[in-house]
């Protein structure tokens, strides 16, 4: 038996059917065929397998293996599986996909949003820095399957949409996500608030303004405010315009904080942006139960009971332990000691009758500001410079530039301002007749005069007069580090010494014959110096010039015992707390450092979810990027919270690697196709048991296509 094909021609088509034919002799002995089936309905694969199933009978061999080359399986495409797959459990198992469908609005039938969100969530955590976009990223992994999309179902359009529909959302998310990311149904234990920076590739959408970052350069950028639990999980957030500031912004996210019932009674901390005054007495007021820590210069506005550290002689961290136990702190730790002073009002002891002002109070506005505006005249005559004024009056340049305007007024009417016939008038009133011709100030000033018969004389203007506490308690507790004090002491006389080569370098310079720089550009050039390693308030500079004016040589002079005052609170932090937070004085200080759990999902957000640079042009869409690589933080530290409760000390983006060579294999055979898994490694077993996703792998997926 043999197999042949029969043609038939109809027309211009050419028909072939295969038939089976078996060879036999007619009665008169002539060879024949006579067709014992068509074989139209076989394929090409099973004719193929007949014609050598016959081949083998005629030979008289057993049907095997061919004797060439073994029919192997082709791996048709090799698609990225566990660490999405982890990726995609994890967001599954925080009830994401719940709360992007109920938040989300005008999701399309075929393919929602919150399926497009969740797959560029997942490329945020494990392909974040691929040279990839997420729409080309997407058919090279098990998502497909995982999800029950086609490959092709991922465009850009719907990413875009997408990301429109999660702007939108943004504020219905934050408002429900508390409630789910509770600790086991319990209140949270400590909230953290920072606030970061991001810059823009491009011109940037509108919210996007020129500025410096966080790390000095000068850039477009938007900025980003978040609160987060001690796991580091994101709470809350807020997308800012690129010139924000950090104390108002978070001012009002602390107002609104104060309003939920979700944060109930856990502290706020916050670092010491929000350590200045107004802050402090903002935070007091919202009753909101906060920790933060004093700016230094606002030390001596809280208390005189601070400690000022003083070892005598060289420090060494023998002497500074005896000094930390004489000064009544206790050792919590190797590098930590407290000191607890209890519930304090701002401003106790002489914290606040030792503040300087501007000057007597004078009897009036108009007659006030004549008094310091000649008074500071006599000091410019003396040799006096406006910057020396300002410092000595705890004042600035420009505010002592404000009350010399008065001097350009006629000395007669000077003495007439003195003598208080304008007592009652407004002082800006005054100042337009400084700012005629002189000539004409005289017509002006009688008219001014006439102007306030019967008028009653105007008090001084508030900024002169002395201010008194502010009715405000709070808690009040001393950390003092031995090691940072130190640290601190070697940083300054680092900074002192580069000053000092400077000098020494330019009065070689100086010395030689040629040198020709002009004392000014001398002077910059130290002053300069000086100004960045902030020692200008302790250093004198001097220079002597030559005949023509060029410099000879430079002379520098630091205060020693000015720049130990300045430094006598190395080592220290006061931290300011809500009278109503009950915990010691060593765990508010523990609570206070643990901020850094803010900080380092700041340093996920920005290097592994990859939050910077922002390519998006509209601010819908940068708010929805910011919101994106949130939610993608949010899953990572749900890994690293697993990962940790499961006995592993693993960190996401460490994880994600490990199992980043699991993939998901498209196996061919002839006509049929399987998925197989590549084998699991130890280490990717412990990962997975500690995550509780070793479902993961016995893959199971939605049935989607797998079209190519």
């Amino acid at each position: 038996m043999h197999i042949r094909f029969v043609t038939n021609r109809r027309g211009d088509k050419v028909f072939r059917y295969p038939q089976l034919v078996e060879s036999f002799r007619r009665p008169d002995g002539m060879p024949a065929h006579r067709v014992l089936a068509g074989l139209s309905k076989l394929s090409e694969l099973e004719l193929d397998n007949l014609r050598k199933a016959l081949a083998a009978s005629r030979e008289g061999r057993p049907l095997g293996p061919s004797s060439g080359a073994p029919v192997l399986p082709t791996i048709r495409k090799n698609l990225a599986y566990l660490d999405v797959a982890t990726v995609l459990a994890l967001w599954n198992d925080l009830g994401l996909p719940e709360l992007l469908r109920t938040t989300l609005k005008g999701s399309a039938a075929t393919v929602s949003d919150a399926d497009v969100l969740a797959a560029l969530a997942v490329h945020r955590c494990v392909a974040a820095g691929s040279k990839l976009a997420a729409n080309r990223w997407y058919p090279n992994t098990a998502l497909p399957l995982l999800q029950g999309l086609e490959r092709g179902a991922f465009n850009n359009s719907r990413v875009h949409r997408a990301l429109s529909a999660l702007s939108d959302a943004e504020p219905s998310i934050q408002a429900a996500l508390p409630e789910r990311l509770r600790p086991d149904g319990e209140g949270f234990v400590a909230l953290f608030l920072d606030a970061t920076d991001t810059w823009f590739e491009g011109r940037g959408a509108p919210m996007a303004e020129k500025g410096l970052d966080k790390e000095g350069v000068y850039r477009r950028r938007i900025g980003l405010a978040l609160l987060c639990d001690p796991r580091g999980f994101p709470i809350r957030w807020k997308t800012l315009p690129g010139r924000y500031r950090d104390t108002p912004v978070m001012e009002e996210l602390c107002g609104d904080l104060a309003k939920e019932a979700w944060v109930a009674t856990a502290p706020v901390v916050m670092d010491r942006a929000m350590g200045r005054a107004g802050s402090v007495e903002f935070l007091a007021e919202s009753g909101l139960r906060f920790l933060t820590a004093l700016a230094l210069d606002e030390f001596a506005q809280y208390s005189t009971r601070i400690p000022e550290v003083d070892v005598g002689g060289e420090a060494t961290e023998t002497s500074l332990a005896a000094w930390a136990r004489a000064a009544g702190f206790t050792l919590v730790r190797p590098d930590r000691y407290v000191l607890d002073l209890g519930v304090i009002d701002k401003g106790e002891g002489d914290a606040w009758k030792g503040r300087r002002h501007r000057g007597p109070e004078p009897v009036s506005m108009t007659c006030g500001a004549m008094a310091r505006a000649q008074a500071l005249g006599a000091e410019l005559a003396a040799g006096s410079s406006r910057k020396d004024i300002a410092q000595r009056q705890d004042s600035t340049v420009a505010l002592v530039d404000q009350d010399l305007r008065l001097l350009k007024l006629n000395p007669p009417l000077q003495a007439r301002v003195m003598a208080g016939e304008v007592r009652f008038a407004k002082l800006q009133d005054l100042l337009r007749v400084v700012r005629l011709p002189a000539a004409a100030q005289l017509e002006a000033f009688e008219a001014l005069c006439a102007s306030g018969v019967g008028k009653t004389p105007r008090a001084a203007h508030a900024r002169h007069q002395p201010k008194g506490p502010p009715p405000i308690r709070v808690r009040l507790v001393v950390h003092f580090n031995p090691e940072r004090f130190l640290e601190q002491r070697r940083v300054e006389e680092e900074k002192v010494a580069e000053v000092r080569a400077l000098v020494a370098t330019l009065n070689d310079h100086l010395a030689q014959p040629h040198a020709r720089r002009s004392a000014r550009a001398v002077q910059r050039e130290v002053e300069l110096l000086l100004t960045r390693k902030k020692l200008m308030e302790v250093a004198t500079l001097r220079l002597d010039l030559h005949d023509d004016g060029r410099a000879r040589a430079v002379h520098l002079t630091v205060d020693e015992e000015k720049r130990l005052l300045r430094r006598r609170h190395d080592g220290i932090n006061a931290m300011v707390a809500s009278p109503k937070l009950t915990q010691t004085a060593a765990e508010l200080v523990e609570l206070y450092f643990a901020k850094d759990a803010v900080e380092r999902d700041f340093h996920t957000i920005k290097s592994e979810v990859e939050l910077r640079p922002v390519r998006h042009r509209t601010d819908p869409k940068v708010r929805a990027h910011v919101a994106l690589c949130v939610l993608a933080l949010l899953v990572e530290r749900a890994m690293e919270d697993r990962l940790r409760r499961g006995g592993l000390t693993t960190s996401a983006p460490a994880a994600l690697e490990e199992l980043r060579t699991c993939h998901l294999n498209e196996v061919t055979l002839g006509p049929t196709s399987a998925h197989q898994l590549t084998e699991p490694t130890k280490a990717q077993h412990a990962i997975l048991a500690a995550l509780g996703t070793t479902h993961l792998l016995t893959p199971r997926t939605r049935g989607a296509a797998m079209g190519p």
